[in-house]
């Protein structure tokens, strides 16, 4: 994943972050975490490793100027962001569902909670589907003081087995940001979309 602001908002807040997860296909259990972190003035490393046999995360970061912090977590079975997600999203849902996950992300661990609020009918640039309408939100984190940092966040995903993520609206403080999926390349569209490019197996699909 990269975040990077445009030209205009380079002005005010630079911003180029990239964060990479590496986890296992088939069980989803997180292996490493890489993560540049280069915000205005700074620039931090973070390397993270996870012991599975011992239940031990360890957290390198490496700042600008060399001077290296660990941290270290024990306990538990936790997930990185991206395994957490897909982990979340591979379970079976339905309006009602709650469940419980333990994330890892940098030098903070996590237990968020998902709500599956409702079903509803979503229309995107790619078409209109049946939805499921999640809620998840923080029940505990290691870094206390990142609690007020922590905003409203709604996640809309199809109701279907792959429960595919088409809507993300999100509370910041300046207002709300709403983030639609308007391409999927590499896989079968959901039903709904619009289909540019080939459709035969194993070759590209694109979706607008």
């Amino acid at each position: 994943m990269w975040l990077n602001t445009s030209a205009v908002v380079d002005i005010v807040y630079q911003m180029r972050d990239v964060f990479r997860e590496n986890f296992d296909y088939t069980s989803l259990r997180p292996n490493d975490i890489y993560i540049v972190q280069h915000e205005k003035q700074r620039l931090d490393q973070w390397r993270v490793n996870f012991d599975r046999n011992n239940h031990l995360v360890t957290a390198i970061k490496t700042s600008r100027h060399g001077k290296i912090t660990t941290r270290r977590f024990s306990g538990g079975d936790p997930l990185g962001p991206f395994s957490g997600a897909m982990m979340a999203l591979s379970q079976p849902l339905r309006p009602g569902d709650s469940l419980n996950f333990d994330v890892f992300s940098g030098g903070n661990r996590y237990v968020f909670a998902f709500k599956v609020l409702a079903r509803e009918r979503l229309t995107t640039a790619l078409g209109t589907f049946e939805t499921l309408k999640i809620e998840p939100w923080v029940l505990w984190l290691s870094e206390g003081s990142f609690r007020s940092q922590m905003r409203e966040t709604t996640i809309w995903v199809t109701d279907d087995s792959r429960h595919l993520p088409v809507r993300i609206s999100a509370s910041v403080f300046f207002g709300s940001v709403y983030a639609d999926l308007i391409e999927i390349t590499g896989a079968p569209p959901p039903a709904g979309a619009k289909i540019t490019g080939p459709t035969t197996p194993g070759d590209a699909a694109t979706a607008k």
